[in-house]
């Protein structure tokens, strides 16, 4: 498993985004060396708190967020807390299952398991 590099380049090269480009290559530097140091919660939310400015809520604010709550969550849990716990509202880095997790307990699943799927209400009312 691992963070899509290719679809985050993409990412960074959009138009709502190409502007901050060097900001967010230097703020995700600065969170890779944050991984195995004293504290890294701590400098990952004060790296955030100084790239961005409080109440801003646009593309860029967004993007910094979102990395700032995938690092947390990687630091504390690895790849598989990233996968697990990764933000589905907005912008959020790509993860590429290419191999089996383990500890792995599907053999442990039942032979059913019910899904349910999010829908706007006009897909509700037309059974689509």
């Amino acid at each position: 498993m691992s963070i899509d590099v290719d679809w985050l380049e993409l990412e960074l090269d959009s138009p709502e985004l190409v502007s901050s480009k060097k900001g967010v290559e230097i703020f995700i530097s600065k969170l890779i060396d944050t991984i195995n140091s004293k504290n890294p919660e701590g400098k990952i939310l004060k790296y955030f708190e100084d790239a961005t400015p409080l109440n801003e809520k646009t593309k860029n604010y967004e993007v910094f967020d979102s990395l700032r709550h995938a690092f947390s969550v990687f630091i504390s849990g690895g790849l598989y807390d990233l996968y697990t716990h990764q933000s589905n509202e907005g912008w959020y880095p790509k993860i590429v299952l290419d191999s089996e997790l383990t500890p792995n307990d599907i053999s442990d699943l039942p032979s059913y398991i019910e899904i349910y799927r999010g829908c706007d209400i006009s897909e509700f009312t037309s059974n689509k």
